[in-house]
């Protein structure tokens, strides 16, 4: 299982939608956006030592999922981050361990944040579902890290505790215009994984 809170934001703006999880809420910071916990996740102490601040998946079949209306679509700007403590990492060849994502299952039309492994090297990727972008990055395990994605419309970025780690250009069309358009927050593992939407 791993832990972890996240927050969406947009420029240097304020979150679009930040989830602190602080004991245990699943509202964001505006409380206008409810997340729902399938498969009943468990309440952890959270990254600043808060009871019942962060979320614990089991890979399978628990995760938080909500609304995705309003989240950046299209090719405009947008930072997805969380924070996650792993307690294991992707082991064999094309293991991938889902962290956050949203958008459309169609090439270039999704958004979100994965870890994984590629031939024994492990490594952080930002999903567009089908037009991915990996950099070789090992996490440690037992300890909080900070990852976040970006897109500025042309080139996608990757930042693990505020260190610049890689970018590729990008064109993602991301879609969450449709009411049944979902942020799906967990940590799921498919060895290998189709197309991550």
């Amino acid at each position: 299982s791993t832990t972890f809170a996240i927050s969406i934001a947009v420029d240097l703006k304020l979150p679009i939608r930040l989830y602190t999880f602080v004991g245990g809420s699943l509202l964001d910071h505006n409380s206008a956006n409810l997340l729902t916990a399938n498969g009943t996740p468990l309440n952890l102490i959270g990254k600043d030592g808060d009871n019942n601040g962060s979320y614990t998946f089991n890979g399978t079949s628990q995760y938080l999922s909500g609304d995705a209306t309003g989240l950046p679509s299209g090719a405009s700007n947008r930072t997805l981050c969380a924070w996650i403590k792993p307690t294991r990492i992707p082991a064999t060849n094309g293991e991938t361990y889902i962290i956050a994502n949203y958008g459309n299952a169609a090439v270039g039309s999704s958004f979100g944040i994965y870890l994984y492994n590629n031939t024994g090297t492990n490594q952080i990727a930002l999903t567009g579902y089908g037009d991915d972008f990996r950099v070789n990055y090992s996490l440690p395990l037992f300890t909080w890290s900070h990852i976040c994605a970006t897109y500025d419309g042309s080139n996608a970025e990757l930042f693990v505790n505020g260190i610049f780690i890689g970018s590729a250009p990008k064109t993602f069309t991301t879609g969450n215009k449709k009411s049944s358009a979902v942020i799906k927050i967990t940590i799921e593992f498919c060895t290998p994984c189709a197309a991550i939407p």
